[in-house]
């Protein structure tokens, strides 16, 4: 066995064990194989767990959106968080907009949350106004 082994995800060995990753035990690294029915079971609770994380991540985000409510207009929308968006006063501290976030673990909630605290609410016809009044003081 290589310890930089080139196999992938999903690969199916001659005795139908499919390959999911490599094990690191007392510092050897060890290529990792599940039974056709493990390997299924594994699947589907990671499915079940990356949804259950996404919304819970989600519920946050959306949370923390109408508790600011929209800087400008005051509005809180507390049934449709979907027309508040973040917006970033400061374009030069921008990593990326806050709504691209992927919202699959922990950590990109942890980067997600790190970057709207940079940011302010706003509705969505604010936003749209604010980034006009930006783009006219640029000409």
């Amino acid at each position: 066995m290589s310890s930089h082994s080139k196999l992938k995800y999903g690969y199916k060995r001659e005795d139908g064990y499919i390959f999911v990753g490599h094990t690191i035990k007392r510092g050897k690294k060890y290529e990792d194989f599940r039974s056709p029915e493990a390997f299924e079971r594994q699947k589907e609770y990671h499915k079940i767990n990356k949804k259950k994380v996404y919304d819970e991540i989600t519920a946050l985000y959306n949370a923390s959106k109408i508790k600011l409510g929209c800087l400008h207009c005051k509005k809180k929308f507390k049934n449709d968080p979907e027309v508040l968006d973040y917006h970033h006063p400061n374009p030069e501290n921008k990593r990326q907009p806050v709504s691209s976030f992927w919202r699959t673990s922990w950590q990109q909630f942890k980067k997600m949350k790190e970057e709207w605290e940079k940011c302010i609410v706003l509705c969505a016809n604010c936003h749209r106004k604010e980034e006009k009044r930006i783009r006219n003081a640029g000409n």
